[in-house]
């Protein structure tokens, strides 16, 4: 292996290692966070709306025109 590729493959070593280490100590040195969710329940009223039985006149009109056939 020549000079160059031997000093390229002892600096990426270097930088994974040094990334290894920070990552690490990262970990270790972060304080827990709490997760806390606060819910919030709302109760809508509910709503019922009556239609009349009858159907509509526009909806016994289009009943009562024919289909077409293709």
């Amino acid at each position: 292996m020549n000079a160059a590729a031997q000093t390229f493959a002892i600096a990426l070593a270097s930088v994974v290692a040094a990334a290894a280490i920070g990552i690490g100590l990262a970990d270790s040195m972060a304080a827990p966070t709490a997760q806390v969710m606060q819910v919030t329940v709302v109760r809508l009223p509910r709503v019922v709306i009556e239609q009349p039985r009858a159907a509509s006149p526009a909806v016994t009109l289009a009943q009562a025109r024919p289909a077409r056939t293709l």
